[in-house]
């Protein structure tokens, strides 16, 4: 929906998603970047309640937090999105397929960071 220029009606359709499976880790990390694209890339209140409520439901799953940091970079808060993506890393096991990309990110991320 971002794609088409339609965040609204896609926020609108996870809504409606939530009220049906409002225990669906996968829709909440959804609104948390369908609120977060509405937003212009700002991570919203909104959106970190939506993350931290898919994390909520799936705690031993790395994609919310993954994207919730995600989020954080996105809106320019380089410090969180660090804290997040840290702490993902040291829970994660050290043969796990996604470890790699995300020392990746994090390494990226500590770039842009010191560049700051």
């Amino acid at each position: 929906m971002h794609r088409a220029g339609s965040d609204a009606y896609g926020i609108a359709l996870i809504r409606g998603a939530l009220t049906k499976h409002p225990r669906s880790a996968e829709l909440w990390v959804g609104m948390g970047n369908a609120l977060t694209l509405y937003a212009q890339g700002m991570i919203t209140p909104a959106a970190d309640l939506a993350f931290r409520r898919a994390i909520e439901l799936a705690p031993n799953h790395p994609g919310p937090p993954y994207f919730m940091g995600m989020a954080y970079a996105m809106s320019g808060q380089f410090e969180q999105a660090d804290k997040i993506w840290s702490d993902l890393l040291a829970r994660m096991p050290q043969d796990a397929p996604l470890r790699s990309g995300l020392e990746r990110r994090l390494a990226q991320l500590r770039e842009v960071e010191a560049q700051q």
